[in-house]
């Protein structure tokens, strides 16, 4: 998905971010990246993958940012749109472990 994304023509990144949103995949994903706690490190990276999945999908899609903006409370929005710097988080989906 990053790779189609970030390498992919314009119109084929639109394409992925409309297939998330048509599959229910944004949803499903916010709902991991904001509500998943625990310790176990398998459940961390999936909560760190969906975050990052969920940036891509809603970045320059007005349908996404409209879609969020009648889930998510008004107060929520305005703080994600801060300037703040973000909490440094541990990488889980580029260890290797050979």
């Amino acid at each position: 998905m990053k790779a189609i994304i970030e390498e992919g023509t314009p119109e084929m990144a639109k394409k992925m971010q409309d297939l998330a949103l048509a599959e229910g995949a944004l949803p499903r994903h916010l709902h991991t990246s904001l509500f998943t706690a625990s310790s176990d490190n398998r459940l961390l990276t999936h909560r760190q993958l969906s975050r990052h999945l969920v940036g891509r999908w809603v970045t320059g899609n007005p349908t996404a940012n409209a879609l969020l903006h009648r889930v998510v409370p008004l107060g929520l929005m305005q703080y994600l749109k801060s300037n703040e710097k973000v909490p440094e988080e541990a990488d889980r989906m580029h260890v290797r472990d050979n």
